[in-house]
C-alpha cells in the first residue's frame, strides 16, 4: 500500500493524485475522485484516499488553509483558488456531503477496515470529521 498516515496526504495515492492535479489543473479530476467514492460498489483503498484528498483540496479552498495540502515546491494554495473556488457551489457540496457519509461508513470500505485492523479508526475518523466540519463551516 505504500507509506499511509491518518492525514489526507499521509499517503502515496493521495501525493501522487495531487502531483497529477498540478500537472492537469482541471476540477474535473477532482469532481471525478469524489464521484468515484459515490459510484463504486466496493472502496479500494485508493479511491478513498485519493477521495479524501479531493475533499482536502476543497476545504483548502474554502477555507484558504495551505496546512491541509501537502508541502511541493510548485503548490500553491493561490493557484488552487484561482482557478477552482468558484467551482465550489452546492451541487459539488452535496457530493461531499454524500462522499464524507460513504467514506464513514465500514461496508464494502478497504480503507475503513485497513484502520479498523490498525486500531486506528478513531484517529482517522478524527480527521475526517475536522475535514468535514471546516468544509461545511
Amino acid at each position: 500500500m505504500g507509506a499511509c498516515g491518518a492525514g489526507p496526504f499521509d499517503n502515496d495515492a493521495a501525493l501522487d493524485f495531487f502531483t497529477e492535479l498540478e500537472e492537469i489543473t482541471s476540477f474535473s479530476v477532482i469532481r471525478s475522485k469524489i464521484e468515484d467514492v459515490i459510484t463504486d460498489d466496493y472502496l479500494e483503498i485508493d479511491v478513498v484516499q485519493e477521495a479524501i484528498a479531493s475533499l482536502a483540496i476543497l476545504t483548502a479552498i474554502k477555507t484558504n488553509d495551505d496546512r491541509l495540502l501537502p508541502d511541493f515546491e510548485t503548490s500553491s494554495l493561490e493557484n488552487l483558488i484561482d482557478l477552482f473556488a468558484s467551482k465550489i457551489d452546492d451541487n459539488i457540496l452535496s457530493l461531499c456531503e454524500d462522499a464524507f457519509g460513504i467514506i464513514k461508513r465500514s461496508d464494502d470500505n478497504e480503507l475503513y477496515e485497513l484502520w479498523l485492523d490498525e486500531d486506528d479508526v478513531e484517529l482517522w475518523m478524527a480527521h475526517l470529521d475536522d475535514l468535514e466540519e471546516r468544509l461545511f463551516t
